[in-house]
């Protein structure tokens, strides 16, 4: 009788620790490893650009990547200033926390209005960046050229003249301001001369030397 009961209490004590177990299994999924799931971004595999998105769906051109970052709230360094510069054929000096820059537009291999960064024209995937606006801000400067429906952000720089990357968002804008800090626009993915195409409010992030255009929620 005796070793029935302590046979019964050795298989109580068994089960009672496998559920332990699973229980702690559980908490840490949860806790950690779910929590990470959610703070996913997505890579493009066209130019590496990142964009976000929840859980890496939706992600135009396909998903290449996905990694995670310290906070999925994350929208990029602020700004506190915005102006835009009126490109010439003449070198302008613009300034960029504490270097200076000088921007034009010129001719380059029979191409006309080529950007030109430092007297050195720019290139993008072997060809001429051809830029129709130029916008200044305290951290960045960026470029847009003329589309169907409004402008389209072409190229942007940092404070050293360097290319910051551009995601691939296909938002044709109009319009730019800073709102808390942030950089804001106006528009929409073109969708034909009779589509309907109504604007979104849009965020633009400068975040991991990436602009990254975004539906602000």
């Amino acid at each position: 009788m005796k070793k029935e009961k302590k046979s019964l209490t050795n298989i109580l004590l068994i089960i009672t620790l496998i559920a332990v177990l699973c229980l702690g299994g559980l908490t840490v999924y949860d806790k950690i490893l779910k929590k990470e799931e959610s703070y996913l971004i997505c890579e493009k595999d066209d130019n590496k650009a990142k964009t976000d998105c929840p859980v890496c769906e939706k992600c135009e051109n396909g998903v290449s990547q996905c990694n995670c970052p310290n906070n999925s709230q994350n929208i990029g360094e602020t700004i506190s200033s915005l102006e835009e510069i009126k490109l010439t054929e003449k070198n302008q000096i613009v300034k960029i926390e504490n270097q200076q820059l000088k921007i034009k537009l010129g001719t380059y291999d029979e191409q006309s209005d080529v950007l030109a960064v430092n007297d050195y024209y720019v290139k993008k995937n072997a060809n001429a960046v051809h830029v129709d606006r130029a916008y200044l801000t305290d951290k960045f400067m960026f470029f847009t050229g003329i589309s169907q429906d409004g402008e389209m952000i072409d190229y942007a720089i940092d404070k050293n003249g360097y290319e910051i990357v551009v995601n691939n968002n296909q938002y044709q804008v109009h319009g730019f301001n800073i709102v808390n800090g942030y950089l804001h626009t106006k528009g929409h993915i073109f969708c034909g001369l009779g589509g309907n195409c109504p604007d979104k409010d849009l965020l633009i992030k400068y975040i991991d030397n990436t602009l990254i255009v975004i539906e602000s929620k």
